[in-house]
């Protein structure tokens, strides 16, 4: 408040002398009245300096708005980016996730073979054994009975 708003302090005091107050109280009430208005009244200078602020004020903050945007703006892209940097990833690992399946079904597939293979091997080496074990049992029982009979001739 730069300015003091000018108030004819005796006029206002004769006119309350006037009305019938007394002459020391209505220039004491002239001077304390002129003191509120010059302490506490803004003139039409200091409401346009507070506009002047308050403009001022208004397009700092429209600037910073705007950074703010610029800002949230250049986040929001970067967040772009990386999603798809991690969406690619993403694919990347589905492709070696179906590549690992696919192998491991061929994998499978051939421990199947290599199962039956094997199993089909021990079957006709199982044959073979138990033909040589039925040719030894039979060679032995020849022997046996040849044994016996002649034993038996002996002790006839």
């Amino acid at each position: 408040m730069t300015q003091v708003i000018p108030i004819d302090t005796l006029a206002y005091a004769k006119r309350l002398i006037q009305a019938g107050m007394p002459q020391q109280q209505a220039e004491v009430q002239a001077q304390v009245l002129k003191e509120i208005i010059d302490n506490n009244l803004a003139t039409k200078k200091d409401i346009a300096e507070v506009k002047a602020d308050i403009e001022r004020v208004k397009a700092e903050l429209k600037a910073d708005i705007e950074r703010v945007k610029a800002d949230i703006e250049n986040v929001r892209a970067e967040l772009k980016a990386d999603i798809e940097r991690v969406k690619a990833d993403v694919e990347r690992v589905r492709a070696d996730v179906e590549k690992v399946k696919a192998d491991l079904e061929k994998a499978k597939v051939e421990l199947k073979a290599d199962i039956e293979r094997v199993r089909a091997e021990l079957k006709v080496d199982i044959a073979k054994v138990k033909a040589d074990i039925i040719k030894w049992i039979m060679g032995m029982l020849i022997a046996q009975s040849a044994v016996i009979v002649g034993l038996l001739q002996i002790l006839k």
